[in-house]
């Protein structure tokens, strides 16, 4: 079976270049984009990904207890520009599995979704 996944990114570019990723990949279905938080919250309900790919900078602001209960119900990567110590916390603050640097997309990112799609969720059977 696929692996759902929504990816909320608000550069446009940032999101074609991880959907070339994911045309490699037949194991990976993307369900759907997001341009940001809002967004990601209302689609994350709506297709129930099994993975949602963020965009970190769209947490930036913060996020409400409401957006983190209904994100989390996937398993969340965030990704970011130079991730370091800061991008780390907030990263984990909002309830991601994992961070992963943009720079660093083509090599990282296929594999931490499959290894996550792998892993079972807190309180799954």
């Amino acid at each position: 079976m696929a692996i759902k996944v929504l990816l909320a990114d608000d550069s446009k570019d940032v999101r074609q270049a991880i959907k070339t990723l994911f045309e490699y990949y037949p194991g990976i279905n993307l369900v759907g984009e997001a341009e940001n938080l809002d967004e990601a919250v209302l689609k994350s309900f709506e297709l129930r990904p099994d993975v949602v790919v963020l965009d970190l900078r769209l947490a930036a602001g913060g996020i409400t207890p409401q957006q983190r209960d209904f994100i989390s119900r996937a398993k969340l990567v965030a990704i970011t520009v130079g991730a370091d110590a800061s991008s780390n916390t907030l990263a984990q603050n909002i309830g991601a599995r994992e961070l992963v640097d943009k720079s660093d997309l083509s090599r990282t990112l296929i594999p931490t979704i499959l290894r996550l799609a792998r892993t079972k969720t807190a309180g799954a059977g």
